[in-house]
């Protein structure tokens, strides 16, 4: 029955075996021992060892039932749970330290907890808190939890919250700990940290209620804004910034965010602690639990009374540069990456003989003709790499005339440095031109007969002997005074 790990009761019955050999039985496992002599021991006996046998199977069931369960919890725990006997060697290894720790439970057992888990620079240590806790039974971090470094089957380390308990065994201390990677945590913990500081730091008022309008935060930046310290202004209503004139505004505002809803750049007006009113600017969203109901409201302020007054100090400044463009003696002519007009100032019209809405989003290849436009596209690439380039460009007016101009260009960039157009301050230069051209014939002609004179002459004579060396001629000169007209002339 024992090799077989039966258990039934056996009672031993006999009229002939001495007291020595009932004890001799007895301690070879039977449960009693009756001599015939003496059969009404038996049925109470019997009864008895089926009663005990009935309770040792009960309990044995019962052990049974609570090992599974705890293998079960053991199994399923969402800590990694390592055991660990005397000499620091692992002796049971859940799932979750697999998952955690990256080691299969059949190569984790047998291995130092040290080499396993324990990054180098903490091995010493446990070491001597090992051998310390053996001696005396007491050891610093027992019982308590604790965060550090453990150190994955791949090499890389990362964040664990651990607690370690001893029990005492037959073979010595059995030790168990339970670790959690906590590396999620520390993450939003750091996530939380700096937001702390972004809303600590904001310019803008932060500010935080509940749904019956009382204040839960309040940042500097509301300090600032509103007047009230922090310890002032939280648990009192946020109705003690607000005009009685704006309270309906503010509900209606409120009403909306315990809907789930949010409200965005709600421009209104808002009390300080002295009494000065400040134009603002206000976001507010919904605070929601886990199960997403709405527990609160946060908003955002902004002071928007500086952002108007630059705003009108903006549009002031652009009026005055406007006025001055317009009035302008010069030519203004702004062009966006593909050349086509994107602004052109009254005067710049005026010399082309267009209104300045027939010259809007029309390429400047448009107001030139042939020529001119080929000078124009041989120089684009020039005008879009030097800060500031200098041309002279023949355009054609709306009436058909030849318009001379000298333009100055600037490329314009955008923030990642590429070309988006240029803007060209724009000299009509034509009369100059016309000038110009007329000096240039009256130092080449007579100015009597309107003939060509020596320079001209020699100017030609230049031109042929050159041509003449590159395609190895010969050039012939024969001058004549036919009417003895030279002597008049240069008398004269």
């Amino acid at each position: 029955l024992k090799e077989r790990d039966l258990d039934i009761p056996f009672i031993v019955v006999s009229g002939t075996v001495g007291e020595d050999a009932a004890v001799a039985v007895m301690r070879g496992g039977a449960h009693d021992y009756v001599f015939k002599g003496n059969l009404s021991r038996l049925r109470p006996v019997i009864e008895r060892e089926v009663r005990a046998a009935a309770e040792r199977r009960a309990a044995h069931v019962a052990q049974d039932e609570y090992l599974r369960r705890l293998s079960s919890i053991f199994d399923t725990a969402l800590d990694a749970v390592i055991t660990m006997d005397a000499n620091g060697i692992i002796t049971d290894w859940n799932p979750m330290a697999q998952t955690i720790f990256g080691w299969q439970k059949a190569e984790a057992i047998g291995r130092l907890v040290a080499d396993t888990i324990i990054p180098q620079r903490y091995r010493e240590a446990h070491g001597i808190g090992l051998v310390r806790f053996l001696k005396t039974g007491e050891g610093p971090v027992l019982n308590k939890r604790i965060e550090l470094d453990g150190i994955h089957r791949d090499g890389h380390e990362f964040p664990i919250e651990l607690s370690i308990g001893a029990t005492p065994s037959a073979h010595g201390f059995v030790f168990s700990a339970f670790a959690r990677d906590i590396s999620q945590r520390r993450r939003a913990e750091e996530a939380v940290r700096r937001l702390g500081q972004t809303v600590a730091a904001s310019t803008d008022a932060i500010i935080s209620a509940d749904l019956d309008g009382f204040v839960m935060s309040w940042n500097a930046g509301a300090e600032r804004m509103y007047g009230y310290p922090a310890s002032d202004a939280i648990g009192r209503k946020l109705s003690v910034i607000v005009p009685d004139e704006r309270a309906a505004e503010l509900k209606a505002a409120l009403d909306r965010v315990c809907q789930g809803e949010s409200v965005e750049q709600l421009e209104t007006v808002r009390r300080r602690k002295d009494g000065r009113l400040v134009e603002v600017s206000i976001s507010l969203a919904p605070l929601t639990d886990e199960h997403g109901t709405v527990i609160a409201t946060t908003g955002i302020s902004r002071d928007m009374s500086t952002a108007k007054q630059a705003a009108l100090e903006l549009r002031a400044s652009e009026e005055r540069y406007r006025r001055i463009v317009e009035t302008a003696f010069e030519g203004v002519w702004i062009i966006d990456s593909q050349s086509r007009t994107t602004f052109v100032n009254r005067r710049m019209a005026d010399m082309l003989g267009y209104a300045p809405e027939e010259m809007q989003g029309k390429p400047v290849l448009a107001f030139m003709d042939p020529d001119a436009q080929a000078a124009f596209v041989a120089n684009r690439e020039r005008r879009q790499q030097e800060y500031q380039a200098e041309h002279e460009f023949r355009f054609r007016r709306k009436d058909g005339g030849e318009l001379w101009v000298l333009l100055e260009a600037s490329p314009d960039r955008d923030e990642a440095g590429n070309y988006v157009g240029s803007l060209a301050m724009v000299t009509d230069v034509t009369e100059r031109r016309q000038a110009q051209k007329a000096l240039e014939h009256q130092t080449r002609h007579d100015g009597l007969t309107g003939l060509p004179n020596r320079l001209m002459l020699a100017e030609r004579l230049a031109e042929a002997l050159v041509a003449a060396r590159v395609e190895h001629q010969q050039v012939g000169v024969l001058v004549l005074d036919l009417d003895h007209f030279k002597e008049v002339n240069e008398t004269f």
